[in-house]
């Protein structure tokens, strides 16, 4: 079926026009068909509109004059550029004034357990460089992404970003129905992975793929994601060193990244563990650059995670190196989370800069992969899913439903020794209780 071109002007907009004269006044388009990197058929889509497509050598260039635009596409990408040795360019500037236009990207899949089609701006090979501010909404099965780069692209963003819905109750501009990446509960993989609810392939709103890739944003950011806000997921790359696979650069003057906080089961555990930044392999700087620290003010609710490979430093793996710097360095700069790592093994990179009277709220925002969770998955694997009910967390026999806070990410042994005494303490109690049961008969 042929997918139509709406280009129609606000009818609002238009009658303002026209009755106050004003001029100056930016108009809007829309569109139902998204950008494919095909000069003459994406020329083809806009021209109607005022706006144009050009070729010129290895550039293909955009220009949409600083009028907001707005695509609306189903199961597809709205933009998809890449084509190895081209520089795509999107102009979205008005040469009168210099003022950026927006661009609307909405895109929703409903197709059940469809593996692509859901991503707002997905970028492959060769160079892509947007002057314009963006403003995207995805929403899928189970995977989707805001911005996505792969194939050893590179993305350049001169201009604002926003991925959240103006909606204080609702506001996550990348949603999906399963957040476990298609495994776990409500899955359709019934092969593999049936209990698993972790966030390695939960949806995202920056993403590098394993493909390898680099994206930079000058220019506000402002996602909401239900899922890992930042990811570099890197880990084909054998004899390229691992911080340099990949890297997110988020560079504005204000960076907002918010992630799910304290969702809690009827038990007073945490629901999901989400992440605001998260690396298995290359670099992800927020308010960093060129390992120096900035001057922008960063808000950040979302626990942090970063990986060490897991094989030699000859082969390609599913975890590479990890590093994640973040600089909070004005007054008005928070975050809320924690560093959540594997283990001591497996711990990679996190470099925080703590500066003028930012403030850094060292708790949880969502589940960590703490020991206690771990320990009970591999437990259930050895006793067969745990049928007589005798696999507990420790802390349980402290009267709390919560993981064991692992040190080597924490920093904070002190704590971790205490939850461990108040563990053994309230088992050795339960021991003693049930052994004074058995010994006056009352065991049946």
């Amino acid at each position: 079926m042929k997918k139509s071109k709406t280009g129609k002007w606000s009818t609002l907009l238009a009658a303002l026009v026209l009755t106050t004269g004003l001029s100056g006044v930016v108009q809007a388009a829309d569109y139902t068909q998204g950008l494919t990197g095909a000069y003459r058929s994406d020329n083809k889509l806009v021209k109607g509109d005022g706006s144009s497509v050009k070729k010129q050598g290895n550039e293909i260039i955009y220009d949409f004059g600083g009028r907001d635009q707005s695509f609306s596409v189903v199961n597809q990408n709205v933009i998809s550029f890449s084509q190895s040795g081209n520089h795509f360019i999107v102009n979205n500037v008005d040469s009168s004034n210099g003022n950026k236009g927006t661009i609307t990207l909405r895109v929703q899949n409903t197709i059940p357990n469809a593996f692509g089609g859901a991503t707002g701006l997905n970028i492959g090979s060769g160079t892509t460089t947007i002057h314009s501010d963006l403003d995207i909404q995805t929403k899928a099965d189970y995977l989707t992404q805001g911005v996505q780069v792969g194939g050893n692209g590179t993305l350049i963003i001169d201009g604002n970003v926003k991925m959240r819905k103006d909606d204080a109750e609702n506001p996550w501009g990348v949603v999906t129905n399963n957040v476990h990446g298609n495994y776990g509960p409500g899955g359709y993989v019934t092969n593999d992975g049936l209990n698993y609810t972790g966030a390695r392939w939960q949806p995202s709103g920056f993403y590098v793929g394993e493909s390898r890739g680099n994206i930079t944003v000058d220019g506000d950011v402002d996602i909401a994601i239900r899922g890992t806000a930042v990811l570099t997921n890197t880990y084909n790359g054998a004899d390229v060193d691992p911080y340099d696979l990949s890297t997110i650069t988020l560079n504005g003057s204000s960076i907002r990244i918010v992630t799910p906080d304290d969702e809690r089961k009827a038990d007073g555990s945490f629901k999901e563990a989400y992440y605001s930044l998260a690396s298995f392999g290359g670099t992800v700087n927020v308010n960093v650059k060129n390992g120096e620290a900035q001057n922008g003010d960063v808000y950040m609710i979302g626990n942090v995670i970063a990986s060490k490979r897991s094989a030699g430093t000859s082969a390609s793996d599913v975890y590479q190196d990890g590093r994640i710097n973040v600089a909070l360095t004005t007054k008005d700069s928070y975050w809320k989370g924690v560093v959540d790592n594997f283990s001591k093994e497996q711990a990679g990179e996190v470099n925080v800069w703590l500066q003028n009277g930012a403030k850094w709220q060292h708790e949880a925002a969502s589940r960590t992969n703490g020991m206690d969770a771990a320990n009970i998955r591999n437990m259930q694997q050895i006793f067969q899913q745990d049928p007589d009910g005798k696999i507990y967390r420790l802390l349980t026999f402290a009267g709390r439903q919560a993981d064991i806070a692992d040190p080597w990410y924490s920093g904070d042994f002190a704590t971790t020794f205490s939850e461990l005494a108040a563990g053994c303490s309230g088992l050795l109690a339960a021991l003693q209780q049930e052994k004074g049961k058995e010994k006056h008969g009352m065991i049946g």
